[in-house]
């Protein structure tokens, strides 16, 4: 997922770590996205988790804006 916070590119991995629901569908209030199913919150700026239940931090990805294109880096799995 991507959001655009203060003029800058965050993106986030669509997966809640506290039981691997989607975020897609949480609300997003200034930098936090709440988990739609147990309202984890989440800075997507940081991946911290602000609220419990989850005890995780979500992932996060850079992001890079050149040249009008949007650059995710995404770490290669090993």
């Amino acid at each position: 997922m991507i959001f655009r916070v203060n003029g800058r590119y965050h993106a986030i991995r669509d997966v809640c770590p506290h039981a691997g629901y989607s975020l897609a569908d949480g609300q997003l209030d200034d930098t936090v996205i709440t988990c739609p199913q147990h309202s984890s919150r989440f800075d997507v700026c940081t991946g911290e988790h602000v609220r419990d239940p989850s005890d995780y931090p979500i992932q996060i990805y850079k992001a890079l804006e050149k040249d009008g294109d949007l650059f995710v880096e995404i770490p290669r799995q090993t």
